[in-house]
């Protein structure tokens, strides 16, 4: 297994880093500046000697404004939740930009929603950001924009984020810095598991449901975003980020965390598109044969194993395809959800007796634009 870890991280040239809230946040609440000092130091050290392109996705805003205005525990209502990022995000990045200017390392800070990624002219202007910036060696720290971000647009958690700005950058790893030393096997007294190779139900049996004190995510929300990278065969790191030099170590050979493999099926970007960055209009409900098909057989979606449609689409729109409320696959539809619903458990052959139109589609939604999501966590 040290072999495998010292390959992908020697190979590795392009590294997304995300850093939670529970690292940065001191016993208080307040930021926890030596950390963002010895966090610092050490993506300079990942720049320099090891000559790595470092983006940093960065938590701690509300914790920041947390601490500034002694709160202790996180507000439940958005408009707060929205006041204390606004405070703390100064806070945050007033932080980074000391820190590494002593190392002479220029930063830049970019604030998104998920809609940003979700607008192709927004995801195109972000993409062409990230490759500016890199090619001048300036390190991009990103957070959620809370200030403006809705129940409709937010992340919820910055793991999210990470998956998203991962796939924007087209990284060769990703490290994930928390509160735990690892994926920790409750089984076996919270011991780290060192490595896992595919997250299957014997890992998500794993997970537990805790969030943490000053953040929105928890293992299970990592877990997700880690197995939303892995499918994307990106390598992905989870360790301990409290650990005083856990990024050197890392790189100087020390196992710590926990590996997880990237997957050894390719998903094209434009599935990747589909899966991770557009925004589903409306659901299509299939029985289990059609989820069979659609996983094991790489099939197409076909109206004989559709069951119901919920919301209202259009023809060209994604949608998200569920067996038993649990979420199989996400796709471009080829009808619109009126017309699924006349065509729902019929043969291709029987469309033209209750469609009006002319143009008839075999498929509710072809292979090529049908993006597979397996095993996701219940």
């Amino acid at each position: 297994m040290k072999d495998i870890r010292q390959r992908i991280l020697k190979n590795a040239k392009r590294i997304v880093i995300k850093i939670g809230s529970n690292v940065l946040a001191a016993e208080s609440g307040s930021l926890n500046r030596s950390r963002v000092s010895h966090l610092a130091e050490q993506i300079y050290i990942l720049s320099t000697q090891y000559k790595k392109q470092i983006i940093l996705v960065s938590s701690g805003a509300i914790a920041s404004g947390m601490g500034k205005l002694g709160i202790r525990s996180r507000p439940q209502t958005l408009p707060d939740i929205q006041a204390l990022a606004a405070v703390g995000q100064t806070l945050l990045i007033e932080a980074y930009r000391n820190e590494f200017n002593k190392h002479h390392v220029e930063i830049a800070q970019l604030l998104v929603t998920q809609e940003d990624f979700q607008n192709p002219n927004r995801y195109l202007n972000i993409t062409n950001t990230f490759s500016a910036l890199l090619n001048k060696k300036i390190i991009p720290i990103v957070n959620e924009n809370d200030t403006v971000a809705t129940h409709e647009i937010t992340f919820g958690d910055n793991d999210r984020l990470c998956t998203l700005v991962s796939h924007t950058v087209y990284t060769d790893l990703v490290i994930i810095l928390s509160n735990i030393d690892g994926f920790l096997d409750m089984e076996k007294a919270g011991s780290v598991i060192p490595l896992v190779e595919k997250i299957d139900k014997n890992v998500l049996f794993k997970i537990t449901d805790s969030q943490s004190s000053f953040g929105a995510g928890g293992m299970k929300s990592k877990i997700l975003a880690i197995q939303q990278l892995v499918n994307s065969q990106k390598p992905v790191i989870l360790a301990n980020g409290n650990k005083m030099h856990v990024l050197q170590e890392l790189f100087e050979g020390k196992e710590l965390g926990t590996l997880f493999l990237p997957s050894e099926t390719f998903m094209k970007r434009k599935k990747r598109w589909i899966a991770y960055f557009a925004k589903p209009h409306g659901e299509i409900h299939v029985d289990e044969g059609a989820k069979t098909a659609l996983i094991k057989k790489n099939s197409s979606l076909l109206a004989i194993g559709i069951r119901n449609v919920t919301g209202e689409f259009n023809k060209g729109m994604v949608v998200r395809v569920l067996c038993d409320r649990e979420e199989v696959a996400r796709g471009l539809v080829n009808y619109s959800s009126a017309d699924i619903l006349k065509i729902k458990g019929l043969k291709s052959r029987e469309f033209s007796q209750v469609l009006e139109n002319n143009i008839i589609y075999e498929e509710v939604i072809h292979k090529d634009n049908l993006a597979v999501i397996q095993n996701q966590p219940p």
